[in-house]
């Protein structure tokens, strides 16, 4: 029940971002999450190897709603696998 609750109150923050940004306007939320997904990683080997996609413009708009830097991708990529677990 605990993770339950805790999905809720991230999922109205993110909602209440996308409103004050306007994002809902264009998108709903299994859109802009859906949009995340895309986002790819790969690893090659040696220390810190890891090359991101290049973030689509919907992916940029969702940076800036949130004030995320492009280069914070794996953090994206975590808060979704959280939202979406529950």
């Amino acid at each position: 029940m605990f993770v339950v609750f805790i999905s809720q109150v991230l999922s109205s923050a993110v909602r209440k971002v996308m409103s004050v940004s306007k994002l809902d306007e264009r998108h709903t939320l299994p859109e802009l999450m859906n949009e995340l997904k895309s986002i790819h990683s790969v690893c090659l080997k040696g220390p810190k190897k890891t090359i991101y996609s290049k973030p689509s413009k919907v992916q940029r708009e969702i940076f800036t709603a949130f004030n995320i830097d492009e280069n914070l991708c794996i953090i994206l990529r975590d808060f979704r696998n959280l939202i979406f677990a529950c």
